[in-house]
């Protein structure tokens, strides 16, 4: 939150708001996200997300920098005697931040034509942030704060790939002749795979289906964060805080590539072979014995997170009860819009042939649109030494129907949470349940996976939180 930020949490959030805590202290939060999605289509009746729940990490450290050059000074004297003028005076803290910024998926056994046994098919992202902040407070009601923040991006996918239109790029060429014969060099037909594939099925819209494993893909980034605090009132407190977008590197990585169940259902298609008759043993390098799994390696570009501002205000109204409002904007049309992915050196000759290349090159149609938030929250002393908390929090689905996942759709908008806090002298407990309520969607024809045209896709959210704060 942008206003409400009362313990070392602040430097993940609005590094402005560490300038009001008091002396140093650290935080941890562990959150267990959870929850349930379905989706049916024309091959998948019933299907039902197998995803494994998702920790979500965040610490936070901040030190009273003028109390640390205090106790060194008094460490350098013998522990005894005043401490004259300080560099650092109590205007001036420093943080230490580490958190879960960004990721999500999801995993769900798959069923297509290609594939009707089903296959676990999804992918998962984990984007993980840690730096240092600074916070100065300009006056008695006014602080500013700085973060910057080194991101590890972590990407994993498996599973189907059923995409539209096709990579197959490569011309035909005859390298045997039906007797056998082998022909050198060999003999273009004017013909591309391309347009062999569009004849599978009946003809009409190309698809591409293969099984996709990608290997340890990743890239590095660096992040910032400004905040603005100001408490015009004793009663009232009001942020502002801004996250740049993510500059990363492009995430690399291995991936293998398996279109044997694909090549095989066009090699026995009837239209391809009324065509070319025995497609596979004539018209490639090594006959359609070797197969077609391959491994590149594997690059994603255009992927970062996006830009997100934060107001609020906080209204303490009694001096045991206080509440928030915040407004959220997170620019995803600008971060999300679409990636490029280049798979290259690939190395089953059969498979360079039908794509005309070692490199493929595909790219995933994404338009997300901005994100608003709107957030409400209360909270009040329910005894000495605790604090009771609710909350509501509403953010439109920012993923189009068109491009939206089966396995790991961002659907849920409506979001009601409970909490409580309990003080133990210079320690405190948190404890807190977000719940995200069902939502349901239909995805017409899809602009990216040929295998989610039609599916009904409904998900809920449950997270849990458990955290403690130490004051020193």
């Amino acid at each position: 939150m942008a206003s409400a930020v009362d313990d070392a949490n602040a430097v993940n959030t609005n590094p402005a708001a560490m300038a009001w805590l008091e002396g140093s202290q650290c935080s941890a939060t562990g959150s267990v996200r959870t929850g349930e999605s379905f989706f049916a289509n024309a091959s998948n009746p019933g299907g039902e997300g197998e995803g494994a729940p998702i920790i979500v990490p965040s610490f936070g450290l901040v030190v009273d920098l003028a109390a640390v050059e205090r106790f060194a000074a008094r460490r350098s004297e013998g522990g005894g005697g005043p401490v004259g003028a300080l560099r650092w005076p109590h205007r001036w803290k420093a943080g230490l931040g580490f958190s879960l910024v960004g990721g999500g998926g999801g995993l769900a056994k798959l069923r297509d034509p290609i594939y009707p046994e089903g296959v676990k098919t999804g992918g998962d992202i984990q984007v993980l942030a840690v730096g240092p902040a600074v916070s100065y407070r300009l006056d008695r009601r006014t602080a500013v704060g700085l973060g910057v923040y080194f991101v590890d991006v972590r990407l994993s996918t498996s599973g189907i790939n059923a995409t539209r239109g096709s990579t197959a790029d490569g011309v035909v060429r005859r390298f045997r002749q039906p007797n056998g014969t082998p022909v050198d060099p060999p003999q273009p037909t004017g013909v591309r795979w391309s347009q062999v594939f569009s004849l599978t099925g009946g003809g009409g819209e190309s698809q591409t289906r293969a099984l996709v494993d990608t290997r340890d893909v990743s890239g590095q980034g660096v992040m910032g964060r400004l905040g603005l605090s100001w408490r015009p009132t004793d009663r009232l407190d009001l942020g502002l805080a801004y996250r740049t977008p993510t500059v990363v590197t492009d995430l690399t990585g291995t991936v293998r590539v398996d279109a044997n169940r694909n090549l095989a259902a066009a090699n026995l298609d009837p239209a391809v072979l009324a065509v070319m008759g025995s497609l596979m043993d004539d018209f490639l390098p090594n006959g359609f014995g070797a197969g077609f799994a391959s491994n590149y390696d594997f690059t994603l570009d255009g992927f970062r997170l996006p830009m997100q501002v934060d107001t609020g205000a906080t209204w303490r109204a009694l001096p045991w009860l206080r509440g928030t409002v915040e407004y959220r904007w997170i620019d995803w049309s600008g971060a999300f819009d679409e990636f490029h992915a280049v798979l290259d050196n690939g190395e089953n000759l059969n498979l360079n042939e039908v794509q005309g290349s070692t490199r493929i090159r595909s790219t995933t149609v994404m338009r997300w649109r901005d994100q608003h938030v709107g957030i409400l929250a209360l909270e009040g002393e329910a005894a000495p030494g605790w604090t009771l908390r609710t909350g509501y929090n509403f953010g439109q689905r920012p993923a189009p129907r068109s491009t939206m996942s089966t396995t790991g759709a961002a659907l849920t908008e409506h979001h009601l949470s409970a909490g409580l806090t309990w003080e133990i002298g210079p320690a405190a407990l948190d404890l807190a349940w977000v719940h995200g309520f069902e939502k349901a969607e239909t995805i017409g024809r899809s602009r990216t996976d040929a295998n989610a045209d039609g599916t009904r896709i409904k998900v809920y959210q449950n997270v849990f939180h458990a955290g403690a704060v130490w004051r020193f």
